[in-house]
């Protein structure tokens, strides 16, 4: 073989996996497991992602954590300003990972695929009878990445559907943000 098409050859085969998604790189299961446990954790009753810095710890990537702790403290901050009080600016919790305050009664991770560094895990939320919204549906994406060995969750991104247009809990947190950090002024 002539050196020019063995070169191109070999790229072409270099070029193979990422382009063949029979033979793409398999995501790590991990991935979707750490995805659906975080996500039965935000709709278990009593489980307050706010308070529980052990599960902040355990789940959110380095990021995200520091987005969500940067939006809880301008919070804080904001209402301790005069003619700033009520429920808005709220303290993030539970409700800003899946942007709804009436809790999905179900959240399961359907299947995932592995990104530029990390695993996006397709999610489907359904709300049930005893919700505000019986019968809905929204899609999204859980993404991952690992840290330390470790998978955790890097964003949310929910679809549009007929309640709420599309969100991003990374993009929500630094809204509140600045949101918060204005409050009063």
């Amino acid at each position: 073989m002539r050196p020019s098409l063995r070169r191109l050859f070999l790229l072409l085969l270099l070029a193979l996996p990422a382009s063949t998604p029979a033979l793409a790189m398999q995501p790590a299961p991990e991935a979707s497991t750490v995805a659906q446990e975080f996500l039965d954790y935000l709709l278990k009753s009593g489980t307050d992602i706010s308070t529980d810095a052990p599960a902040r710890q355990k789940w959110l990537s380095a990021d995200l954590r520091t987005r969500f702790d940067a939006a809880t403290q301008a919070v804080v901050e904001a209402r301790k300003r005069p003619g700033v009080d009520g429920p808005d600016p709220s303290v993030p919790d539970n409700g800003t990972f899946l942007d709804s305050w009436d809790l999905p009664t179900t959240c399961r991770a359907e299947r995932s695929v592995v990104d530029h560094d990390g695993v996006a895990v397709r999610v489907v939320c359904d709300w049930g009878p005893e919700t505000n919204y019986p019968g809905i549906k929204r899609e999204g994406e859980v993404t991952t990445v690992q840290e330390g060995g470790v998978w955790r969750i890097r964003n949310i991104v929910l679809h549009t559907n007929a309640y709420a247009g599309e969100s991003s809990v990374s993009e929500l947190l630094e809204t509140l943000r600045r949101d918060a950090e204005n409050a009063g002024r």
